[in-house]
Protein backbone atom coordinates (compact mmCIF):
# COMPACT_ATOMS: atom_id res chain seq x y z
CA UNK A 1 0.00 0.00 0.00
CA UNK A 2 1.30 3.42 -0.96
CA UNK A 3 1.78 5.78 2.00
CA UNK A 4 1.04 9.47 1.67
CA UNK A 5 3.70 12.07 2.28
CA UNK A 6 1.14 14.83 2.88
CA UNK A 7 -0.60 16.03 6.05
CA UNK A 8 -1.97 12.53 6.75
CA UNK A 9 1.37 10.71 6.44
CA UNK A 10 1.21 9.67 10.12
CA UNK A 11 -2.44 8.55 9.97
CA UNK A 12 -3.64 5.00 10.45
CA UNK A 13 -5.22 3.73 7.24
CA UNK A 14 -7.92 1.07 7.20
CA UNK A 15 -8.77 -1.38 4.46
CA UNK A 16 -11.28 -4.18 3.95
CA UNK A 17 -10.43 -7.40 2.17
CA UNK A 18 -12.21 -10.75 2.24
CA UNK A 19 -14.38 -9.69 5.19
CA UNK A 20 -11.42 -8.62 7.35
CA UNK A 21 -10.46 -5.10 8.36
CA UNK A 22 -6.78 -4.27 8.28
CA UNK A 23 -4.89 -1.36 9.86
CA UNK A 24 -1.89 0.11 8.08
CA UNK A 25 0.27 1.86 10.66
CA UNK A 26 2.95 4.34 9.61
CA UNK A 27 5.37 2.79 12.13
CA UNK A 28 4.77 -0.83 11.11
CA UNK A 29 5.97 -2.26 7.79
CA UNK A 30 3.11 -4.72 7.33
CA UNK A 31 -0.66 -4.30 7.76
CA UNK A 32 -2.27 -5.73 10.89
CA UNK A 33 -5.56 -7.58 10.79
CA UNK A 34 -8.03 -6.10 13.29
CA UNK A 35 -10.72 -8.76 12.85
CA UNK A 36 -13.85 -9.49 10.89
CA UNK A 37 -15.66 -6.48 9.52
CA UNK A 38 -18.83 -6.93 11.60
CA UNK A 39 -16.96 -6.94 14.91
CA UNK A 40 -14.51 -4.18 14.02
CA UNK A 41 -17.23 -1.87 12.67
CA UNK A 42 -19.28 -2.42 15.84
CA UNK A 43 -16.27 -1.61 18.03
CA UNK A 44 -15.33 1.47 15.97
CA UNK A 45 -18.88 2.82 16.26
CA UNK A 46 -18.81 2.18 20.01
CA UNK A 47 -15.48 3.99 20.31
CA UNK A 48 -16.77 7.00 18.34
CA UNK A 49 -19.91 7.14 20.50
CA UNK A 50 -17.73 7.15 23.62
CA UNK A 51 -15.65 10.00 22.17
CA UNK A 52 -18.77 12.01 21.36
CA UNK A 53 -20.07 11.53 24.90
CA UNK A 54 -16.70 12.53 26.37
CA UNK A 55 -16.71 15.69 24.23
CA UNK A 56 -20.19 16.62 25.44
CA UNK A 57 -19.05 16.10 29.02
CA UNK A 58 -16.04 18.33 28.45
CA UNK A 59 -13.29 15.70 28.62
CA UNK A 60 -10.08 17.48 27.52
CA UNK A 61 -8.44 14.16 26.58
CA UNK A 62 -10.97 13.40 23.88
CA UNK A 63 -9.22 15.20 21.02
Amino acid sequence: MHRSTGPFADAVLFSLKDGLIWAHLPTHPAPIVLGNSETVIYMMRDFLAQCELAERLGDPNCR
